[in-house]
């Protein structure tokens, strides 16, 4: 698998997916491709990174963190309201209570403040403050859009898949991604911006710059266990807005437990069909 497919001139035509494939509990032997044209078209056209100006490339990646919570690596996003500053990202991310944050530069003390305990079936969530040990730089901290967003809208997915050290303070260097908004309801966004490991918790930015909603995973296959990166969820800000704004308002930390998703929302993320109740 991967190896390259060849014209009479040697040329590379294609590289080679399989030669076995399972279709109706059956096995089919034959050898699939992919067309090399065509992945050069996906590398040349809009989606390239190089179209993007460099205002939106420096905006969407300074307000990106590295969450390490022993051994166990996310993404995080810097923001502020009412003048404090915070820390969103994944419930999952954090393993432990021994949390470091990554900023260029420096590193961040933070405090937890919330945590989803029911972080498998929808809003997998932790919100942390950042402590006034800290002193970080004040530009880093994006804002957040109070807006619903639109289907084909773009975005920006930002954080660190696969390798870790791309996260530390002397080597930071998040990856970004540009995609777009492919469906959304209440409670649930889905993009096909690209997201594997280590992206988790990591922030989806619009044009402005200001944080649209929080990505949590991929899509899985129940049927045969396959990843799909380029179909992910994510949680949208602006069904979080207020409840994040009575807490800065209260200082409340039970005000935060409205973070947890209802019934009707978990069963969007568990991608459930609607029950449909009949009166007859």
């Amino acid at each position: 698998d991967g190896a390259g497919v060849y014209d009479q001139g040697l040329n590379l035509r294609g590289l080679l997916l399989g030669s076995t494939f399972a279709h109706q509990n059956d096995n089919v032997s034959f050898s699939l491709a992919i067309n090399v044209n065509e992945i050069l078209k996906v590398l040349f056209t809009d989606h390239c990174l190089k179209s993007l100006p460099k205002r939106i490339q420096t905006d969407v990646a300074k307000s990106v963190c590295m969450i390490d919570s022993m051994g166990c690596w996310g993404t995080g996003c810097l923001f502020q309201m009412k003048n404090r500053q915070f820390v969103l990202t994944c419930s999952h991310v954090l393993s432990s209570n021994n949390i470091v944050c990554h900023v260029k530069d420096e590193e961040l003390e933070l405090k937890l403040l919330y945590k989803n305990p029911i972080f498998d079936s929808a809003y997998d969530l932790a919100l942390l403050e950042v402590s006034n040990k800290s002193k970080p730089n004040k530009a880093n901290f994006c804002q957040l859009a109070n807006y619903q967003p639109k289907i084909g809208q773009p975005v920006y997915s930002v954080g660190f898949p696969l390798f870790k050290s791309f996260g530390w303070s002397d080597n930071f260097r998040p990856t970004i991604y540009r995609g777009r908004v492919t469906k959304h309801s209440v409670g649930i966004l889905f993009t096909d911006c690209p997201v594997q490991a280590g992206q988790s918790g990591g922030p989806l930015f619009d044009d402005r710059g200001d944080l649209l909603a929080v990505m949590v995973s991929n899509f899985k296959s129940a049927l045969d266990d396959r990843i799909y990166p380029w179909h992910n969820m994510c949680v949208p800000v602006w069904d979080l807005h207020r409840v994040l704004e009575e807490y800065c308002e209260t200082n409340d930390l039970k005000r935060l437990t409205k973070l947890q998703a209802s019934n009707e929302i978990v069963n969007k993320w568990k991608i459930r069909r609607p029950k449909i109740t009949s009166r007859l």
